[in-house]
């Protein structure tokens, strides 16, 4: 019996500041969209069995230690002065718990980037271009204290805890 997956969103509407990444959770539903000729955003985040991985150069790559480095493409990166915001947006409910210095670059204590403080929830309310409801936290402008500094992000969807990367910039 073969099943019929949802189609993919196409998202909110983003402003030309805004940097939008797609939090997909089953990558068949990202097979299904390569299928059909669409194409995730390097650094768009697809979670396979609690496993997150982000499309590079033509292929799903799994997120682990050598990907941002190999594909720097991958990591969301932030300008203050041109006023980029991270929309992060699913079809599915998530919500943003933990803010915390990277891995991949420990120069300095990276202070916590933003005012608000969390959890960022999604909400429900916004809907994508074509009128569906889908789940989006839209993040302001990070603080100058963070420029220079990295970051994981960490949410939870599905009952899964992902952790992609953020460069904050000024």
């Amino acid at each position: 019996m073969n099943t019929v997956l949802p189609q993919l969103s196409i998202g909110p509407k983003l402003e030309w500041y805004e940097k939008g990444v797609h939090i997909i959770r089953h990558a068949d539903h990202v097979d299904n969209a390569i299928a059909l000729g669409a194409h995730p955003q390097p650094t768009d985040i697809i979670v396979a069995k609690g496993k997150p991985s982000h499309f590079a150069q033509g292929r799903l790559r799994p997120h682990d230690d050598n990907l941002h480095r190999d594909f720097p493409e991958t990591i969301l990166w932030l300008c203050r002065a041109q006023g980029n915001r991270a929309v992060w947006w699913s079809e599915e409910p998530f919500e943003i718990i933990e803010i915390n210095p990277s891995r991949l670059v420990l120069n300095k204590p990276a202070p916590y980037p933003y005012i608000k403080k969390l959890p960022f929830k999604a909400v429900g309310e916004r809907p994508d271009l074509d009128g569906r409801e889908i789940y989006v936290v839209r993040a302001d402008v990070h603080i100058p204290a963070a420029d220079n500094h990295m970051y994981k992000i960490v949410f939870t969807i599905g009952g899964e805890k992902i952790d992609p990367d953020m460069s904050c910039n000024p």
